[in-house]
């Protein structure tokens, strides 16, 4: 069974980055949940700036080592995004995950997963860094470059940091030992009728090399996306952002 460790962190550049320098300090039969009040340098994909106010939001890195070479890293970003989908709804915020790594209630972003891994003594290793808007208001909301939300926002009331991210570790690390015994299988089932929402939706999406317009028509099992662009062309995607 895996036991939880935590540390939290005054502040720190990026529970991420934080995570992978200190590897080798973490034990196999463990997770570890490192958190911080703020981030001087916190990072969404592409190297963004991930907007980090002190005290006001969960930034989260769980942190852990994989025995099972062959589970691929978006498998987790994919029960990460779950998990976190039902932690939202155990608090009566419906959220959808949007492809790849964000969870939107009313078309508005909560949350975003960052996944990355490292090798140590050649065994993989997980960091996934979760930042959740937890008692952000209105006014602190608009600095953030698109359209968000937070679950104070919500439900109109303030939450505790500490009990939001032990009862949301508590929720991970079940569902993941969950995941482990099965294989991952349910969690690919589980993601892909979460996304179901987007299929044939209008989309664009910028890659690091091209723009493409077009419908999403298929979720694929490595988790790419297959897109039907507007001059009927198909495309499979495996990284970019989309606007809907």
């Amino acid at each position: 069974m895996l036991k939880i460790r935590y540390y939290h962190l005054p502040s720190v550049s990026s529970t991420n980055t934080w995570a992978k320098d200190h590897a080798h300090e973490f034990a196999a039969n463990e997770v570890t949940a490192i958190t911080a009040d703020k981030q001087t340098h916190g990072r969404g994909r592409y190297a963004r700036v991930w907007h980090s106010p002190q005290g006001q939001n969960l930034y989260l890195s769980l942190a852990f080592f994989l025995e099972d070479h062959n589970i691929k890293p978006f498998a987790l970003c994919q029960l990460a995004s779950l998990t976190l989908e039902e932690f939202l709804h155990t608090h009566g915020i419906i959220a959808k995950i949007k492809w790849p790594n964000d969870l939107l209630v009313n078309g508005k972003k909560i949350v975003g997963v960052l996944t990355e891994r490292k090798e140590v003594h050649n065994v993989p290793f997980i960091v996934l860094g979760i930042g959740l808007n937890v008692n952000m208001n209105a006014d602190e909301l608009r600095e953030i470059p698109q359209s968000a939300t937070s679950m104070s926002l919500e439900k109109h009331q303030t939450y505790s940091l500490e009990a939001i991210k032990e009862s949301y570790v508590h929720l991970f690390v079940k569902r993941l030992e969950e995941a482990k015994a099965n294989n991952f299988a349910n969690v690919w089932s589980h993601w892909q009728k979460s996304l179901q929402w987007m299929l044939q939706q209008p989309v664009c999406i910028q890659t690091s090399a091209k723009r493409l317009q077009g419908k999403v028509i298929a979720l694929q099992g490595d988790g790419s996306l297959l897109l039907e662009s507007i001059d009927g062309a198909q495309h499979t995607v495996e990284s970019a952002d989309v606007n809907i």
